[in-house]
């Protein structure tokens, strides 16, 4: 039996896939390391892959006059060489308030307005104007279509072996894991297929799915209830960060609690995010959610019961 991990990485520029790779690798070894030396040798015993969307996204931003940092791949590996040097009580409150800027309002202001928002119809430019690539994914057949397809072969390929599966997504990443979920769950293609099985267990770090805006265009948003949600998930837990403006409202388990009809649970953690990037906070990196203690925790757990 091969445990499978699935990484499914954000929105934004990318390092080259096998660089991208090694650094989110790098990250949970380094956790793992730091917290559970003992499950470390059944880490590197899982069957780990990556979803990679990166080079679509590149040419889409492009397209819009957006470029890539030059020395982007330096400034991220920056930033996970400061959070290993980290004890796992500096990823704690404390310390993360000694260490944060000014920009902390923003992720309340956002979660107060939600609401607002959304029901004006402004959700839809606020994220054409913050995270255009999110309200890309939604609003473009062809762009959410082609980073959709890439999960749906690496799962259906999982789905196909033995042993248990663990999703593990970030910023757009949660978005598109949730919908091929769907898809799988109520797709005539999918869900008569012999294969087709159950996820054990879903990670989502820095996730806007809470948001109403978002909720909104999901799969499934606009169909009955009984349909509305992924019926093939036992287990979905969400880790969000303090001053995460993407993932400003920390808790799904309210907004999806329906979900628990088909046997899913789901759990919601608060974190503080230590990661800084060029000297500044940046509470959404993809690293700091996964070298953090909360996520090394879930994952040894996860790990201990299934290898």
């Amino acid at each position: 039996m091969t445990v499978q991990i699935i990484l499914v990485h954000g929105r934004g520029f990318k390092p080259q896939k096998p660089r991208y790779m090694r650094l989110w690798l790098d990250a949970i070894t380094a956790g793992f390391q730091r917290d559970r030396p003992d499950l470390l040798p059944r880490l590197l015993n899982a069957d780990i892959s990556m979803v990679y969307y990166a080079d679509l996204s590149a040419k889409w931003l492009c397209a819009i006059g957006q470029r890539p940092v030059e020395n982007d791949l330096d400034m991220r590996q920056a930033t996970l060489d400061g959070l290993k040097q980290l004890t796992r009580r500096q990823f704690g409150r404390s310390y993360y308030l000694k260490q944060r800027g000014h920009e902390h309002w923003l992720e309340g202001l956002a979660d107060t307005l939600d609401h607002p928002i959304s029901f004006l119809k402004l959700g839809e430019h606020l994220f054409e104007l913050y995270a255009p690539e999110i309200r890309e994914y939604w609003a473009d057949v062809h762009f959410g279509g082609d980073v959709r397809f890439r999960l749906v072969q690496v799962l259906r390929k999982a789905m196909k072996r033995e042993g248990p599966i663990c999703l593990v997504g970030h910023s757009l990443g949660t978005l598109v894991c949730y919908d091929v979920l769907w898809k799988l769950s109520h797709y005539s293609e999918y869900r008569h297929e012999s294969w087709n099985r159950r996820v054990d267990l879903l990670i989502t770090l820095g996730a806007p799915l809470a948001n109403e805006t978002i909720r909104k265009n999901l799969k499934g948003a606009n169909v009955p209830d009984e349909f509305r949600y992924p019926t093939n998930l036992r287990r979905w837990i969400n880790i969000a960060a303090e001053d995460d403006i993407i993932a400003h409202d920390q808790t799904v388990a309210n907004d999806f609690r329906l979900m628990k009809r088909s046997g899913c649970r789901i759990i919601d953690h608060r974190i503080y995010n230590p990661a800084t990037r060029d000297g500044k906070p940046n509470p959404h990196e993809g690293t700091g959610y996964l070298i953090h203690p909360r996520t090394v925790q879930t994952l040894a757990k996860w790990l201990e019961v299934n290898s």
